[in-house]
């Protein structure tokens, strides 16, 4: 059955957010909402793609109403003036603008319980974001990060240490990193965020592009239960190591990691995208997250 969806579009620094709304299931609604978030050269799609299917569809059908948002330059958000488009911009800006943005205007239109969920970078950009802007945790129920982990080279891979510098020229050299034609994504991300991956690998660090802002820091303001997701195959872009790494940083103990994979109790061994676009994420993945949800509000 076609789902009839809802299209706003959300100010953010000149930028017009693209925010796809799935209204819950009719009679189903349980005034619980949820606010899904892509993470690089990706965009809404990811939870719910053309045949409108994946995690937009699953909580839908469970009665939650659900937003898909878009941060600057993805999906269909609109860009600020005419061609050529203006790529100036970086992590930062996803951080202190783009998601705030967007939680401020599910804020108004949701008025129960809101979950945020976001995977790879989207999880991480919402954590900080949440710790920059204290005040937007009352409005947040928990956070779920879907294989979120910052890049490091501790874990000893050798292939993010080539491309990564890789990245950083070509974005350069392109004026932005092309996500499409390299097979990373349908959207193409700044060069001032492929720079920011490349320092946080090299240095260890966890800091906004000008080094005054320690995002690590920040994390220790969130105080939101925290449930954090990775796939046992996912062993580049976000290990399990990392992502334990990442839910030490927030305070308090209400924070859960589970690892998806044979080792760990489960038939399938998940990787970095099939956790949320595997065919079998909406029997093991997203029941869990759901679960988790249902707990930490008590029913």
């Amino acid at each position: 059955m076609l789902i009839e969806t809802v299209d706003h579009w959300v100010s953010s620094g000149g930028h017009g957010l693209y925010l796809q709304e799935i209204p819950a299931a009719s009679g189903k609604d349980n005034g619980v909402g949820v606010l899904f978030l892509h993470g690089a050269f990706s965009n809404q799609r990811l939870f719910f793609n053309h045949d409108q299917k994946g995690a937009g569809r699953y909580f839908h059908e469970l009665g939650y109403p659900v937003f898909l948002g878009n941060m600057r330059g993805h999906g269909r958000s609109r860009w600020p003036g005419h061609p050529p488009h203006d790529w100036g911009w970086s992590f930062d800006d996803y951080v202190e603008a783009d998601i705030p943005a967007l939680l401020g205007f599910v804020g108004k239109h949701e008025a129960g319980p809101l979950f945020v969920v976001g995977h790879g970078l989207g999880g991480y950009a919402a954590a900080v974001s949440l710790g920059l802007f204290p005040e937007l945790q009352r409005q947040v129920s928990g956070l779920v990060l879907l294989a979120s982990a910052i890049n490091d080279y501790r874990d000893g891979d050798k292939g993010r240490r080539l491309e990564l510098p890789l990245a950083r020229l070509l974005s350069r050299l392109h004026g932005r990193m092309p996500g499409r034609p390299l097979r990373l994504g349908p959207s193409d991300e700044p060069p001032g965020l492929i720079r920011q991956f490349s320092q946080w690998a090299e240095q260890g660090s966890f800091k906004s592009l000008d080094g005054e802002v320690d995002y690590a820091e920040v994390l220790a303001k969130v105080t939101l239960p925290v449930y954090a997701a990775v796939g046992e195959g996912d062993t580049h872009q976000a290990s399990s190591a990392r992502v334990k790494q990442l839910v030490q940083r927030f305070p308090g103990r209400d924070h859960f990691v589970q690892v998806f994979g044979p080792q760990h109790g489960y038939p399938r061994r998940f990787g970095h995208y099939d956790i949320v676009v595997g065919r079998h994420a909406d029997e093991i993945v997203f029941p869990a997250v759901e679960a988790w949800m249902r707990r930490t509000l008590g029913h």
